[in-house]
Parts: C-alpha cells; sequence; structure tokens
C-alpha cells in the first residue's frame, strides 16, 4: 500500500523550546513514511503522566511533545495489511525523542509503528477515550509480559491454575489496563488505591483492593494471598509503592517491575528480582533521552533478532560502551529470557574461576551436542576437569613447538596454490575469496595436526570426506534454526523433523565420526606395536591416556578439535588479511620483517633449510608478525561471546543472581573496553603490544608487552581465563601467525570492494559461534618480487 493523501512538508505541532518549554511551532516538519508504519491526521491526544516527566535531560530542542493520540489514517507503509487509509485508529507515538524528533503526537500528522496501531470501528468509541489507549497499553504488557515474565498466550488460551498478580495503583490509566489484562489472562488481580476508589478498581475485575494508606498494606496482601505473591507491577513508583510491593511478595520471592526507575534503596529483598520499563521502547525504534532509558528491543523476543543479525557479541559490546553500569548490565534475549553482561575485570575474574558456580550455558550442549558429543568444549563440574587433566600435557610447548613444520607446510601449499589460481585469473577478475583459502588450509592444518590423517583440503574441497566436514561443521542457516529450537522444544522432537538436511547432515555426521574412529583403532594399534614416530594430537594422547579413554570418549574429544580448531584460525587468518588490506602500512612492515628473518623464501634456500628451522625463526624473532597478530585477536576474537549459567542461586559482585540466569560475557566488547585499554582501545593499534628496551635510549630495540598495555589480564578474554582457558591457544596463535607470514611474504593485498575499509559497512555473520564477513573477503593479490 502507498499513501493516497499528500502530506504536507510542514504542520503545526507542540515542540520544546532551547530551556525545554512548550511552543507552538506552525512549521514543524512532518514524520516521513517508513514501510512498518502508518501517518494519520490526529483527531485526538491525551496527556499521559508520562509527558509530565519530559523535562530535563529528557528534553531535545525542536522535538515534538505527546505519546498518545488517535484520529484517521492518511498514508500506510508497504509492509501494513491490516490497515488501510481511511481506518479511524489509535497508538502510541515516539513522543520527545532524540533518536525521532519528528515522531510526538501532539502534532497534526503523527506516525505510527503499523503493529503497534490499533483499529477502532466506526462509530464504537468516542476518540478522546480511544486516545488515551495507548500508552497505558504499551505499559501493561511490556510490564506484564516482559519484565514480570508472564506468558501473553494466557490471552488466548486462559490459566487452568491461577495466582494473584499486584497491581499497585490499580486507579490509573496504567493501572486499570493492567488489570484488565491480567483478569483476561484467566489469573487473579489484586491492588492498591484509595478505599474510595475500590469499587471502581473491582468493576475493571480486580478480586481486592487494599488502601495504600495503611500502615500494614504490604503484610495484608501478604495474608491474603498466603504468602504466596510472586509478581507486582508498580504503577506509581515512589519509594513508598516499592516497599508495600516489597513486603507483600511472599516468602519465596519473585518478581517486581515499575514504570520508572524505581528508588534503589527501597529494594531491600535479594529474592525479588526488580525490573523497570520505558513504555514507548515497545515499539522496537529505540529512544534516545537519559542513558539509561535504552531500547529493550521486542516486547516478546527481547533483542534476540539484533543478536542474530548482527553477529553475536557485537551487539553486547555496544551496549557496553553505552549503558551505564558497574560490573554488568542486563538485557532480554530469545522469548526474553535474561541474560546478564559482565564486564568488569572482578566480576569477569569471579566468572572465570567460580568453574561450578557458572558452568558453561546449556545452551551449546544443546545446539552442538549431536555434532560433537561430550568433549573438553561441551562438558562441565569434575567431568571437564577429568578431561582437561587429561588433555593439557598434549598441549605443551614442547608438543605444539612439533607441530610447526605441520604448520609452515601448510603455509607453503596454501601459498603456492594461490599462486598458481592468482597467475590464472584474467584482467577484471575481481580476486579472490580469502576466507574459503583459509578455511581449507586451517582444515588441513587441524586434521594433520589432531588425527594425523591430511584432508586435502586445499588440493580439493570436494572429495567426500571434505564434503561431509561442511555439512557438519558449516552448517546452513536452515540447520541453525533447528538448532535453536532445541533451546525451546525437546532436543529429541527436533532431530525427528521429518527434513531432507536434517538427514544429511546427521549421515555428514556419522561419516566424519567414522573416519575418527577408524583412526583411534589404527593409532591404537600402532602403540602396540611401539611406534612413538607420530606427533599428531591424537597419537600422544592415546599414548598418555591408555586405557582411561575409550573409543567413543576418544571420538568425542576428535570431533571437539576439529571444531574448535579449524573454524577459529581461518576466521583469524581472514581478519588478518582484511585488516592488512584496510592498514597497507603493515604489510609494509610484516614483509620486510618475514623476508630479513627468512631471505632464502618461502622455502627456505631451495629446501635446505627446514621447516621447523623456518618456523621456529619467526614464532621466535619476528615481533612485528607477533603484535600484529595478537591486535588481530584483541580486535576481532574468533569467538566474541561466550555464555555460562548459574548452577543456583548465587552473587556475584554482591549481586543477586538466580539459579538458571545466563551470564554473558562479550569477548569482543571486554577486548574494545575503553575502561580496560584506554581511550584508543576500538582503535586497531598493534603498536600497544610493543615496549621500547629500557637500556636503549633511542627506543628502536622493540620488545613485547603481554598485557597491551590493559589493566588487567581479563581485560583480554580472546582466549578465556580460568579452568575453561583454552587448551589450544598457543597452537591457535603459532598456526596463524605462520600463514599470515607465508600470505603477506609472498603477496600484497587489497580489497575488491574499498566500501569494506569501513568495517561497519560489513554484514557479519549471527547465530553461530565465531563471525566473518556474509558475503565472504574478496581481495585482489599482486606478487611481490624477490621472494
Amino acid at each position: 500500500m502507498v499513501a493516497i493523501t499528500t502530506l504536507p512538508s510542514a504542520q503545526r505541532a507542540l515542540t520544546a523550546g532551547p530551556n525545554g518549554e512548550f511552543i507552538l511551532s506552525h512549521n514543524a516538519p512532518v514524520a516521513e513514511l517508513d514501510p512498518d508504519s502508518v501517518i494519520i491526521k490526529t483527531s485526538a491526544v491525551a496527556l499521559n503522566p508520562v509527558d509530565t516527566k519530559m523535562i530535563g535531560d529528557f528534553v531535545t530542542p525542536g522535538a515534538i511533545f505527546g505519546f498518545d493520540c488517535a484520529g484517521r489514517v492518511v498514508a500506510v507503509g508497504a509492509n501494513i495489511s491490516h490497515l488501510a487509509v481511511g481506518d479511524l485508529v489509535c497508538g502510541s507515538a515516539d513522543g520527545m525523542n532524540r533518536a525521532n524528533p519528528r515522531g510526538g503526537a501532539f502534532a497534526e500528522y503523527v506516525s505510527l509503528l503499523g503493529d503497534m496501531t490499533l483499529r477502532i470501528p466506526e462509530f464504537t468509541l468516542p476518540l478522546e477515550n480511544a486516545a488515551c489507549l495507548g500508552t497505558a497499553l504499551a505499559s501493561g504488557c511490556m510490564a506484564l509480559f516482559h519484565s514480570l515474565g508472564i506468558s501473553p498466550l494466557l490471552l488466548e488460551k486462559p490459566a487452568v491454575e491461577p495466582f494473584p498478580v499486584l497491581i499497585y495503583g490499580g486507579s490509573t490509566s496504567t493501572g486499570t489496563m493492567a488489570i484488565q489484562l491480567v483478569k483476561l489472562c484467566g489469573l487473579h488481580p489484586i491492588t492498591t488505591c484509595s478505599p474510595q476508589r475500590f469499587e471502581f478498581v473491582k468493576s475493571y475485575g480486580a478480586e481486592a483492593a487494599f488502601d495504600y494508606k495503611s500502615p500494614t498494606c504490604g503484610e495484608e496482601i501478604r495474608r491474603y494471598t498466603g504468602n504466596t505473591l510472586a509478581y507486582a507491577m508498580d504503577c506509581i513508583t515512589q519509594e513508598q509503592s516499592t516497599r508495600i510491593c516489597y513486603a507483600a511478595i511472599g516468602r519465596a520471592g519473585g518478581r517486581y517491575v515499575a514504570l520508572d526507575p524505581y528508588p534503589e534503596r527501597a529494594a531491600t529483598r535479594k529474592v525479588v528480582k526488580p525490573d523497570w520499563i520505558l513504555a514507548t521502547a515497545i515499539t522496537g525504534r529505540g529512544y534516545l533521552g537519559p542513558d539509561e532509558c535504552r531500547n529493550r528491543g521486542s516486547w516478546w523476543n527481547g533483542q534476540a533478532k539484533r543478536i542474530y543479525t548482527e553477529g553475536n557479541g557485537f551487539p553486547a559490546s555496544d551496549w557496553l560502551n553505552s549503558t551505564p553500569h558497574k560490573h554488568m548490565f542486563r538485557y532480554l534475549g530469545i522469548l526474553n529470557s535474561e541474560r546478564i553482561v559482565v564486564t568488569s575485570p572482578e566480576a569477569l575474574a569471579e566468572v572465570c574461576t567460580r568453574n561450578y558456580d557458572f558452568p558453561k550455558s546449556r545452551q551449546a550442549a544443546l545446539v552442538a551436542g549431536d555434532l560433537l558429543g561430550r568433549g573438553l568444549v561441551l562438558t562441565d563440574g569434575d567431568e571437564h576437569k577429568h578431561q582437561r587433566k587429561m588433555l593439557l600435557p598434549s598441549f605443551s610447548s614442547k608438543n605444539i613447538r612439533a607441530l610447526y613444520p605441520v604448520f609452515w607446510s601448510k603455509a607453503q601449499e596454501v601459498t603456492a596454490a594461490l599462486t598458481a589460481v592468482n597467475s590464472t585469473l584474467a584482467d577484471g577478475e575481481e580476486g579472490v575469496e580469502i576466507g574459503e583459502w583459509a578455511s581449507r588450509a586451517a582444515l588441513d592444518v587441524i586434521t594433520l595436526a589432531a588425527l594425523g590423517l591430511d584432508f586435502g583440503a586445499i588440493r580439493d574441497p570436494n572429495t567426500p570426506l571434505n564434503r561431509a566436514y561442511r555439512q557438519v561443521f558449516e552448517p546452513t542457516r536452515l540447520f541453525q534454526f533447528f538448532s535453536l529450537l532445541k533451546l525451546v522444544i525437546p532436543a529429541w522432537v527436533v532431530r525427528r523433523i521429518p527434513i531432507q538436511q536434517n538427514r544429511e547432515i546427521m549421515r555428514a555426521v556419522d561419516r566424519v565420526r567414522e573416519t575418527c574412529r577408524q583412526l583411534v583403532h589404527a593409532q591404537r594399534e600402532e602403540i602396540a606395536r611401539k611406534d612413538t614416530s607420530r606427533t599428531d594430537l591424537l597419537s600422544h594422547i592415546l599414548r598418555r591416556s591408555g586405557a582411561a579413554l575409550d573409543e567413543a570418549a576418544a571420538v568425542d574429544q576428535m570431533m571437539t578439535f576439529l571444531a574448535a580448531g579449524h573454524e577459529t584460525v581461518s576466521v583469524a587468518i581472514t581478519w588478518a588479511i582484511y585488516m592488512l588490506c584496510r592498514y597497507p602500512e603493515y604489510q609494509i612492515r610484516l614483509r620486510a620483517e618475514i623476508r630479513e628473518l627468512l631471505p632464502g623464501g618461502l622455502d627456505g634456500d631451495a629446501g635446505e633449510t627446514s621447516n621447523l628451522a623456518m618456523a621456529e625463526t619467526l614464532l621466535d624473532r619476528a615481533v612485528w608478525l607477533t603484535v600484529f597478530c595478537n591486535e588481530v585477536l584483541r580486535y576481532w576474537p574468533p569467538i566474541p561471546l561466550t555464555a555460562r549459567e548459574a548452577a543456583h542461586d548465587t552473587t556475584l559482585q554482591g549481586q543477586f543472581i538466580p539459579h538458571g540466569t545466563k551470564i554473558i560475557l562479550t569477548i569482543v566488547g571486554t577486548n574494545r573496553d575503553e575502561r580496560l585499554w584506554g581511550a584508543d582501545a576500538r582503535d586497531f593499534r598493534p603498536e600497544r603490544w610493543l615496549s621500547s628496551s629500557p637500556t636503549e635510549k633511542d627506543g628502536k630495540k622493540l620488545h613485547l608487552d603481554a598485557t597491551g598495555g590493559a589493566c588487567s589480564k581479563y581485560a583480554n578474554m580472546s582466549f578465556n581465563h580460568g579452568p575453561r582457558m583454552c587448551i589450544g591457544g598457543e597452537f591457535a596463535r603459532a598456526e596463524m601467525a605462520l600463514m599470515v607470514a607465508a600470505l603477506v611474504g609472498r603477496f600484497e593485498f587489497a580489497l575488491v570492494n574499498e566500501a569494506m575499509q569501513d568495517e561497519k559497512s560489513i554484514k557479519l555473520s549471527g547465530g553461530g559461534f565465531s563471525v566473518k564477513p556474509v558475503d565472504g573477503l574478496h581481495v585482489t593479490m599482486r606478487r611481490v618480487d624477490g621472494w
């Protein structure tokens, strides 16, 4: 649909003056029609209590006041199908919103979000009355179904076992709306008001009313509800109202929600989870007022859409830097499940070291358990402790150094393959997608180094085994969707959904696991023959563990190594090439250093220098290579977010954390936190990892600064800390550095799409464990002579 009325360019509206005063403007701009909204010509507006709060920091000079309105639709957005031009409607607008200064309701023409606009049948309700509904309904829904967590599905199928809900201030506009909503859910609404209004609130459905002025009001409500009240909505939000609500909630605790920031000194019980709402955030359009008033996302699904479309971890990183907080802050995820984002070094240290209190979130096991089994990444508690103790010796520096020839030989192979591909590109062809080649190289490294079997993906990515691997570890969006379904319905149900892709992936899982089984069996036979020539991780683990590690458990660990050691390193290499393209000066520095250390070229004087010697030279002496890779891993951590879960009711930095609460570690957010890294935290600056020698006054001798200048080791979360610190960190760093060295030693890289110089223009993958450009990283490569 499109508008059939030509909208004026200016209108009369009540706007804010320079000092917050009301000004009747005759030249205020008219809001633009967007696909998800309608424009109405207002016939009535209502003054809501929220309007009286639009003072001080809430005021934006020039913005239009007002929230509640009613009128007739004059324009309809392209995505709106349930409304038409000419309909009578009411709703809540974006009053005094710094992010949308044209959006207020006290104007001739008002933009309303289509999904939040109510159609009014002709002659059924005076528009003056209808104009009062918008904010009250939004507040009631936000408080009851969002913050208190009452299921909105009860509106269609009322509760079979009803429970009481307290609406404090039931005679207010929002209070009467909330009473009706609770009643429609089949629950028991009880309320507070003055005795003169008892019959009024009961006419809206309240089953009991209590005098808020009574000094025993809270105790009376508690007795009435048999000490079981678990839900309280405060429509007044004063210290007295908060105290009464807290006193009324039963012994087991519950949830409390206010319509304004509540007085924290009155929130005295740790078993009560408090919250407050900003009703206008229900539109999802965003609200910019004082810093504590932030967009709450979808009213039923929180910030899930943004989380799964913008790149896992990156939205939380934005909130970390824009939301005032001390140790942590809160957001809502899928189905309004609560998440606590931990940010301070002190809180991070607690979560990372209290492994039994904050185990790995069950979400990871539900999503990936069918693929990985019960390997190190997905286990917790004593099982994880036992596995880690058994596996850790295999990742010692000595054993990783023994794998350097594998890393360097594959770096040589992929560089030679890209040299051949580049030489065949015709003029005008748009380079290569380097992420694909990084993935192929990393796959060969992890299979050869971990399993002792070269998958040969650099030579041919389409062998049956390689195709099976990609099906398992590079699932489609549809498979990711079905994996996420396991969070809300039993996993066994999801597995039996009769779609072809489900069956194909499980067959691919069986093929990869069977390959691992055969390798375990073959290597155990070699060990029985006293053959100790192998250096791969599997052979080392089997020799050390003996019979303590059965075949099924060994296969689970190999699947875990493949998952953890492939995608993360390939993503790291991809981001390294991207940053080299963005900052070509580092290409020059790295290339000069690498060629100085390896003057014999990629193959080392025609093979006279061993792969081990070349790799050791680079990893031990290439300072610029090291600091560049350190900064890539800080700025673009391969896994930008990880989750824990409160195993029981506990505290975190003195804050009560209920059992089951999801704890989010935003690795990319912490790695870019200005409070931890300084004012340049959000800049890519490898030099932060350098320090000049204290013995040389000219400062030309370079030394590594292992902290990068951060104030705490918990400022760098790329490989985690504590009992869940990545045991393959040294493996990954070495592999990444040698791959980057080989590639930049030979090639000069540039972006095919110059717009990608601005990283904000890159669409990131979302929903998976790692984050990379959705459309790949296409680069041109020019061979630099002399190496």
